[in-house]
């Protein structure tokens, strides 16, 4: 199954529901030129994922990180994590992800396997992803084994959800002993739970306001800190400026109008925050190479 979009709050959590209650994981594949924005924006979600890239070059943005991902190599990320995929060769990009439940490994409440191998490893906010460059045998493993469960769910043979599981608690056990072996060696910094949660508010505050006049002074205040801080800040950790990224909200939420009302360009143009209609075709051109009444022609 293609994913076209990501429906996010304006907390930016994701909403998709990821499975059902009695089997939640959802594995789909996302090919980013297909994408409605032609990139997965910022988004987070409760359940851990596992990505795996099928064709070309996938660039994956996890909190201030950034890393590009060939084929048949792959990236878990951990819960409550904030991560981007963007193609890494201007357009383009295939790959596999798998968005599964904690509870699908934990089993029952206060199971051993939750307390000793799963919470520990969801808990380490110095480890919120783990790349695997299939350099080391167990590297290649974990991509096989992301392989077989991308087969399992898409064929459905019968007793295919035993299969999977299986499939992920060998997976499960790789990461681990490998987060196990590694503790304290990472060399980069990672984003702290304050920070996490500055970001999510300043994203919040623009998800809400993004159709209004915003001022860097309204946005630094929803974290109490200077100007010049909320800009060193945000750009460390996001990769982009502060109205760079108002800039795209504002594009991907008029993209969205295009495709789903018939409104005039000039409507779309002011209910997402743009002054004039002239503006927002010279914004969307230079984001989408097309104006707005050409990729809405395009897409239907």
């Amino acid at each position: 199954m293609q994913v076209y979009s990501i429906p996010i709050n304006s907390d930016q959590r994701e909403i998709t529901h990821h499975g059902t209650s009695e089997f939640p994981i959802a594995v789909y594949e996302t090919d980013l030129e297909k994408n409605v924005l032609g990139y997965v924006p910022w988004h987070w979600h409760e359940e851990i994922q596992f990505c795996y890239v099928v064709s070309e070059r996938v660039c994956f943005h996890i909190n201030h990180q950034k890393v590009v991902l060939e084929k048949d190599q792959g990236i878990f990320i951990s819960s409550n994590i904030l991560h981007m995929a963007t193609p890494a060769d201007g357009k383009g990009g295939v790959y596999v992800c798998m968005d599964v439940d904690p509870a699908l490994l934990r089993g029952f409440g206060g199971s051993v396997i939750a307390r000793r191998y799963v919470n520990p490893v969801l808990e380490n906010k110095n480890r919120p992803c783990l790349y695997l460059w299939g350099k080391d045998g167990w590297e290649r493993e974990a991509v096989a084994s992301m392989k077989t469960v991308y087969d399992l769910y898409r064929k459905k043979g019968e007793g295919y959800e035993m299969d999977i599981t299986i499939a992920l608690l060998s997976l499960w056990k790789e990461l681990y002993l490998r987060i196990r072996e590694t503790a304290g060696t990472d060399a980069d910094p990672v984003m702290t739970g304050r920070d996490n949660e500055r970001i999510k508010q300043i994203l919040s505050y623009i998800h809400e306001h993004f159709s209004e006049k915003i001022t860097l002074e309204q946005i630094a205040g929803q974290v109490n800190v200077s100007r010049n801080e909320c800009c060193r800040f945000f750009k460390r950790y996001m990769g982009c400026s502060i109205f760079t990224y108002l800039m795209d909200y504002r594009i991907l939420k008029s993209t969205e109008l295009l495709l789903a009302t018939d409104w005039p360009v000039s409507m779309v143009a002011s209910s997402c925050g743009f002054h004039t209609a002239s503006y927002y075709i010279e914004q969307f051109r230079r984001k989408r190479n097309a104006t707005p009444g050409e990729y809405r022609s395009g897409r239907r």
